[in-house]
């Protein structure tokens, strides 16, 4: 049966708890830049280091703890979205495409597809759609060779992005019609406005 996840906690990465922490992190990111210096070699080396970290930890915890417990214990802290070597990675990563040149055939595929990722991110990571659309749907293909099983799994891989994409085009349309985005942005722009009178209002007191 489907597997229902809570809305807080991390739950491995797969919560809108770890979303919003991504997001601040991002944004300190964004705003201060602490990694703008590193070369395209630094991130390299750094992200090679903690894949194999992340190799080596996945082994090494399932190893002992089976030996200690006689069953794993937490085999995929260092593997899920929260891991720390995965959080590097992933900063490494991007250090590594902001400094990339794509040709313009690339660079307009990307700005076509960018406002769409984030949708296509949280629709396939959607309880109903991963619990009980995705689960075990592929694992048949297990009995498949390696020659075939690899060019299925991109087959998936690209079906599954582009269907997503065509629900998250047509939900950012009917938001469009529909005026949802403005009532949004005016919604939070009230909220920013209170907040910040409320915090005017708190310093006056102090002060």
């Amino acid at each position: 049966g489907a597997v229902s996840r809570p809305v807080s906690g991390l739950e491995k990465g797969y919560s809108f708890v770890w979303l919003a922490v991504l997001y601040i992190l991002g944004a300190y990111i964004a705003k201060y830049a602490p990694f703008e210096k590193w070369s395209v070699k630094a991130n390299i080396i750094g992200y090679v280091i903690c894949v194999v970290l992340t190799l080596i930890s996945k082994i090494v915890i399932e190893v002992v703890t089976t030996a200690i417990l006689g069953k794993p214990f937490l085999p995929d802290f260092f593997v899920s979205y929260t891991s720390p070597t995965i959080i590097l990675c992933s900063i490494f990563m991007f250090n590594l495409f902001v400094r990339l040149k794509p040709g313009k055939i690339i660079s307009k595929a990307a700005c076509f597809l960018s406002p769409y990722a984030l949708g296509v991110y949280l629709i396939h990571c959607h309880p109903f759609v991963f619990d009980v659309l995705l689960a075990n749907r592929f694992s048949s293909w297990s009995d498949q060779s390696v020659f075939v099983l690899i060019p299925l799994a991109f087959a998936a891989t690209l079906g599954i992005f582009f269907a997503c994409l065509f629900i998250e085009m047509l939900r950012m349309k009917m938001f469009k019609v529909l005026r949802i985005n403005l009532l949004a942005e005016k919604t939070a722009s009230m909220v920013d406005s209170t907040i910040n009178k409320i915090i005017k209002s708190e310093s006056h007191i102090e002060s």
